[in-house]
């Protein structure tokens, strides 16, 4: 299963960081945010668009948006995840280009960017930042090491050309945001797209067997999420309101996506994460 991380969508002009250590796992997701991983001990698996690559100390990871990807670890580890929105860099991440992938995530930087980003990339906590709330000079001392980063990146890694999967799926995501509760198809978003109904559903079984109802009950699951920790609502309607016909099928969608029920979820409380979910490999239907 592939979990759409859609709430980023839109998010603008932010960087966010965290720290994960001991054994850290993460299903495959997809997000409109670039993201860093830097392994400061242990050793990490990171799967981007079906390709392993075993990620060691000091090596770092470049992820493109919208690219479909999952952590596992079996042991320890200690890694520095940096997400951010795509204006921060607007040299590398710009609409035309952003799926002119490095052949490979993963590689070691040089010395020289290690200490760098070591010294600017924040290594304890949890913490979003922007540049409003912060002093300009910190903002733009983290900034300058996500550049770094990705100058040393591209440098290094050969890119790869763009293809249809690049093409189709941003369009995709972002249509289902704007329309994912309401009662839609993959006809509605053929015709607002400008795509054949089958070229989507042949495009998305491409990437790891997605499909479309998959994608658009994983942005519903997600907002119904939020609504059940916020409000006091019946299910059936936060059912109705997050775009599902009837309660049957919001109980059935919220289970395969979260592994529990809408009512268990909400007396256990939003520490419980889909995103820490045991990695399917399928989208379900």
């Amino acid at each position: 299963m592939i979990v759409v991380q859609g709430s980023n969508f839109g998010f603008g002009n932010a960087i966010k960081c965290s720290e994960k250590i001991g054994k850290y796992s993460l299903g495959s997701h997809i997000h409109q945010f670039s993201e860093i991983v830097f392994v400061k001990e242990g050793s990490i698996v990171i799967t981007v668009d079906g390709k392993s690559e075993v990620a060691k100390k000091n090596d770092i990871a470049v992820i493109s948006p919208f690219q479909v990807h999952s952590f596992d670890t079996e042991d320890f580890c200690d890694i520095n995840l940096c997400l951010f929105s795509n204006d921060i860099l607007p040299e590398f991440i710009i609409p035309d280009k952003i799926y002119a992938c490095g052949k490979r995530a993963v590689f070691t930087p040089t010395y020289e960017l290690l200490v760098y980003v070591k010294n600017k990339i924040p290594d304890t906590g949890e913490e979003i930042v922007r540049l409003n709330d912060i002093s300009p000079h910190i903002f733009l001392g983290l900034k300058s090491a996500l550049f770094a980063i990705y100058e040393e990146y591209t440098r290094c890694v050969p890119t790869e050309k763009l293809d249809s999967r690049g093409k189709i799926l941003p369009r995709v995501l972002v249509w289902m945001k704007e329309h994912f509760t309401e009662n839609v198809t993959m006809a509605d978003a053929a015709r607002d797209l400008g795509y054949t109904v089958g070229y989507i559903s042949h495009s998305l079984e491409s990437i790891d067997n997605m499909n479309f109802r998959g994608l658009l009950n994983s942005f519903r699951v997600e907002h119904a999420c939020g609504l059940l920790m916020k409000s006091d609502a019946k299910i059936i309607d936060i059912a109705l309101e997050c775009g599902f016909s009837c309660e049957r099928s919001f109980h059935r969608a919220f289970l395969k996506i979260v592994g529990m029920t809408p009512g268990e979820y909400r007396k256990r409380g939003p520490s419980i994460s889909y995103l820490t979910s045991p990695n399917h490999k399928r989208t379900d239907e």
